[in-house]
Parts: C-alpha cells; sequence; structure tokens
C-alpha cells in the first residue's frame, strides 16, 4: 500500500502491518504536494520515528531490493 500523506488511520495499519506502506509522492501530477510531500509524515505526532523511517524508507528499500549502505 501506498500512501502521500499522512492520512487517517495509518499509525493503526502500521501496528498490523509495519513493513506493507510505502511512500508516494504522486509528483509530478498536478494534485500532487511536491515540494514538500514528505511533510505531515514528518510532523506527524501519531507515528514514531522508527515508523516514520519504515514508510519513507525502509519498506521501499526492501520492496525494490536496495542494499542498506
Amino acid at each position: 500500500m501506498s500512501v502521500e500523506d499522512a492520512e487517517p488511520g495509518l499509525a493503526s495499519l502500521l501496528e498490523v502491518y509495519p513493513e506493507s506502506v510505502v511512500f508516494a509522492s504522486d509528483y509530478p501530477h498536478a494534485d500532487g504536494t511536491f515540494p514538500g510531500s514528505t511533510r505531515s509524515l514528518l510532523e506527524s505526532e501519531e507515528l514514531d520515528a522508527p515508523a516514520v523511517r519504515r514508510v519513507l524508507r525502509d519498506n521501499a528499500r526492501r520492496l525494490y531490493g536496495f542494499d542498506a549502505r
């Protein structure tokens, strides 16, 4: 599943499926929020730092098979 921002219920979803959510900016579509597309995730009070890191980085690295160097 991909999310564009800190959507309602995201914290609960990550509790059950912590490795199944990745970030999608929707760039370059006109309705995308780039630049600043990660702001709501980074500033969310519902998500702790490890959850944000999984959504913005770790889950996509695993999904696409990138080494974590």
